[in-house]
């Protein structure tokens, strides 16, 4: 656990999530883990807590901090979401990425283009009609299975 946060958090309304969260995967798309890291972190990424109905999960369903109604609270982002699935290809996990579009695009087939969804139900959840859910669009374009 952390003792001294490099922040200050005066003001704040809300407390840093100080646990494992979907950002760790976004370390595959700049190519820094090593080829066994990255198989760590793609055998993390499909555990039920994060590889969820329609992933990613960004904060683990089994984190008390799970709230996926709110912001940065277990929801899913299309921009994370696209960011980890070119990471995933860049590994070579393309099975995986694959897999990981066909789930985003139900989002969009389901929903609709929204701000961020539900990682369970697939309900669209923030602003309606965020362009950014168009990622989703890039990525099922571009699955092996065409």
């Amino acid at each position: 656990m952390v003792d001294r946060l490099p922040y200050d958090l005066h003001g704040l309304d809300e407390k840093p999530i100080l646990q494992a969260n979907a950002g760790q995967f976004v370390t595959l798309f700049g190519g820094l883990p090593t080829p066994d890291q990255a198989e760590q972190l793609v055998c993390q990424l499909q555990e039920a807590n994060f590889w969820t109905l329609f992933p990613v999960s960004n904060t683990p369903t089994d984190s008390p901090d799970f709230a996926p109604e709110h912001y940065w609270r277990g929801n899913v982002w299309p921009c994370l979401n696209w960011l980890i699935y070119q990471g995933l290809r860049r590994y070579g996990f393309h099975e995986l990425a694959d897999d990981l579009a066909r789930r985003s695009f139900a989002l969009l087939t389901k929903a609709g283009f929204w701000e961020y969804y539900h990682p369970q139900s697939g309900h669209g959840l923030g602003g309606h009609s965020f362009s950014w859910a168009a990622v989703m669009l890039d990525m099922i374009a571009s699955t092996d299975s065409r």
